[in-house]
Parts: C-alpha cells; structure tokens; sequence
C-alpha cells in the first residue's frame, strides 16, 4: 500500500489519530494522518498490506 500526501484541494478530512486536519492518506481515501501522526499511518498501513499479501489476484478482484 501506499501512504501518499494529499494536495491542497483535497485536505479537509480530519486525522483519525486526532482532530487536526489530515495532511497524510492512506490509499484509497480511507485512513488519514496529519503530520505528527504520519508514522502511525505508515505502519497501519504496512500492517494491512502484509494481511492482505495471502489473497489471490481472483480473491482481491472480488473483494475477499
């Protein structure tokens, strides 16, 4: 997964580590970060990539 910085226009979410704007997200638009809590958000998210490294390409299509 990917934990990319958002651009100007799309911040307005609030971190879910806090109740700062969000200038961090994760992919797809799910989880997002501000600053200070950027790490938590890298390691949430390696988290989730290594859960879902067992699913099959025809498993992740269909959403399993």
């Amino acid at each position: 997964m990917t934990v990319l910085k958002m651009r100007a226009k799309q911040r307005g979410p609030i971190c879910n580590f806090c109740s700062q704007r969000a200038n961090w997200r994760g992919v797809y638009f799910t989880r997002f970060a501000c600053d200070g809590h950027h790490g938590l958000l890298i390691d949430e998210d390696e988290r989730q990539r290594i859960r879902d490294s067992h699913q099959s390409e025809a498993e992740w299509s269909i959403g399993l």
